[in-house]
C-alpha cells in the first residue's frame, strides 16, 4: 500500500456509515491485534481457557478481550461452553467485504453451544465497553482526516443487552440462525 506521510488510517472518502459500512478490506489503518490463549484440563476433565487480545490501531494500544470460558462441565452437555469477561459477541458478517452488520463486544458472561435436541443455543448478559469512537474532521493539517473522542477503557458506558442465539437449525442444505436480543 501507498503512503504519503503519516496517515492513521486509509479509508474510502464520502462512505456512509463510516468507513465500517462499506467493510473493512482496505479501509482500516496500520496495526494489528495479538492474541495470547492457553487451555488447561483438569483433573475431572473439564477444558478451561483463558484468553487476552491487544490491538494497536491508532496511537494507544487497547486491551479487547480478556476472558475464561470453560467446557466439559455439565454431564449432559458437555459441550456448552459457560465464558465470563470480555470477549467480542454477535459478529456476524458478509465475508466478501468484512462487514459486520450487528456487533455485541462487551463485557459479560453467558453461555454458548448449549445443545437442545441438536439445536445450539447461546445466552449472554452483556455491557458495552467505552471505547474511541472515530470522526471524520474537516482539518487538513491531518492526513487521515480521522479524529477518536474518547479512549478504550476497561468500564462500560451504560448500554446493556442480554443476547440470544440460536443455531445449527437445519433446514435442507440450508443453515438457519435466528438472533433475539434486548438493549437495556
Amino acid at each position: 500500500h501507498f503512503q504519503t506521510g503519516d496517515q492513521k488510517y486509509v479509508g474510502v472518502d464520502g462512505s456512509y456509515n463510516g468507513a465500517s459500512a462499506i467493510g473493512r478490506l482496505g479501509n482500516e489503518s496500520n496495526g494489528g491485534e495479538f492474541q495470547i490463549s492457553k487451555a488447561f484440563k483438569s483433573a475431572q476433565g473439564a477444558i478451561w481457557d483463558l484468553n487476552v487480545m491487544f490491538d494497536h490501531w491508532s496511537d494507544e494500544v487497547n486491551l479487547k478481550k480478556a476472558y475464561v470460558g470453560v467446557t466439559n462441565v455439565l454431564e449432559s452437555n458437555p459441550n456448552a461452553y459457560i465464558w465470563a469477561g470480555r470477549d467480542f459477541h454477535q459478529r456476524p458478517q458478509q465475508g466478501i467485504n468484512d462487514y459486520f452488520w450487528m456487533n455485541h463486544d462487551g463485557q459479560g458472561a453467558g453461555v454458548k453451544n448449549f445443545d437442545i435436541g441438536g439445536v445450539q443455543f447461546d445466552v449472554a448478559a452483556v455491557s458495552q465497553v467505552k471505547s474511541c469512537s472515530p470522526e471524520v474532521m474537516a482539518d487538513e493539517t491531518n492526513p487521515s482526516r480521522i479524529t477518536c473522542t474518547g479512549s478504550s477503557d476497561t468500564g462500560d458506558n451504560g448500554h446493556y443487552a442480554l443476547t440470544t442465539k440460536t443455531h445449527n437449525i437445519k433446514a435442507g442444505p440450508i443453515d438457519v440462525e435466528v438472533y433475539a436480543n434486548y438493549g437495556f
